[in-house]
């Protein structure tokens, strides 16, 4: 029996001219709110629900591992977050978004 993780990734996805110039963008902010410009602020949103797939698992060597489907439960749960490093944090939450 083995342990194994499940992978996702999404390397190799991301256009590296965009990212460049996404990354001398947040450079730019970051010296701007150095000196004194700007309040830079970040902010996140994630989504969570009751179901999801296992990360993890055991199984023979040489055996598919299959799981069954099961219906999701419960509402979808969204979460956004403001922070400011060192001066502020604030979210709120949504249950039922898309």
């Amino acid at each position: 029996m083995i342990w194994k993780r499940t992978r996702k990734s999404h390397k190799g996805k991301q256009d590296p001219v965009i990212q460049q110039i996404k990354q001398a963008d947040l450079e730019m902010l970051e010296l701007s709110t150095a000196v004194g410009e700007i309040n830079l602020k970040y902010m996140d949103e994630s989504g969570f629900c009751a179901w999801s797939e296992p990360s993890y698992s055991y199984y023979f060597r040489g055996e598919q591992k299959r799981l069954e489907q099961s219906k999701r439960r419960g509402r979808r749960l969204t979460i956004i977050g403001f922070l400011q490093p060192l001066i502020s944090f604030v979210y709120g939450l949504v249950i039922g978004g898309v």
